[in-house]
């Protein structure tokens, strides 16, 4: 249970989420489903949904807070509190820091991670790259003695088309216990007016394959 929890709760987050700061006063806020087990299930039930809701805010032209919560059928509810501090920049280059709280399965959860991410052009068009490390620290119900460490390292590469549709690749590694498990998701986002924007998106599991999983979404920056 934690470490799926763990793993939807990394897929949760938007795609641009990341080490760019959002400006001062600005929100950005977003809500998905992911749908797993669709294809031959013979009943509704049969099917897993995991549904996340991610909030940021710029506090200061630097200080960028937020909050990611879940919940799915084989997931508890999981809350993450976070805020994220440029330690690095240099031109379309960035560097930084995020420290955060919550809880994953009703478990005390903190976590550090550095986020760098780079903006350059392919055929004129705007394009981003991002790579994003963490360690995690989730207690168990005997406090220390049941411990959990976990580390993440994701890499996204993103791209802006006519009409500010984006696309994306991710490729999400999830380290727990010695354990590494891959996903690679791609994702396209189609502005619906109004500073609304949809999202949808592929989740393939590298270790057991089978068929890909569903995410849907939208996003609202204001």
């Amino acid at each position: 249970m934690l470490r799926l929890a763990a793993l939807l709760m990394i897929l949760a987050q938007p795609a641009w989420s990341g080490a760019w700061p959002r400006d001062r006063g600005q929100w950005f806020v977003a809500t998905s489903v992911e749908l797993r087990g669709y294809a031959g299930a013979d009943k509704a039930e049969d099917m897993s949904y995991y549904s996340s809701y991610y909030l940021e805010h710029g506090l200061t032209d630097r200080l960028t807070v937020g909050l990611n919560a879940g919940l799915g059928t084989t997931a508890d509810t999981d809350v993450r509190a976070f805020l994220r501090l440029p330690v690095l920049s240099q031109g379309s280059r960035k560097l930084a820091l995020e420290l955060s709280v919550g809880k994953i399965d009703h478990k005390p959860y903190t976590g550090v991670g550095l986020q760098y991410g780079r903006g350059f052009e392919v055929g004129g068009r705007p394009a981003w790259f991002s790579v994003e490390g963490r360690v995690e620290h989730v207690v168990g119900e005997e406090f220390a003695m049941a411990s959990k460490r976990q580390a993440k390292f994701d890499v996204t590469l993103g791209m802006t088309h006519a009409n500010d549709i984006k696309s994306m690749v991710q490729v999400f590694n999830t380290e727990i216990e010695g354990t590494i498990y891959p996903t690679l998701a791609t994702g396209l986002v189609v502005p619906l007016g109004g500073e609304f924007s949809f999202e949808s998106g592929l989740l393939f599991d590298l270790i057991d394959g089978g068929r890909p999983g569903l995410k849907f979404g939208l996003w609202k920056a204001f």
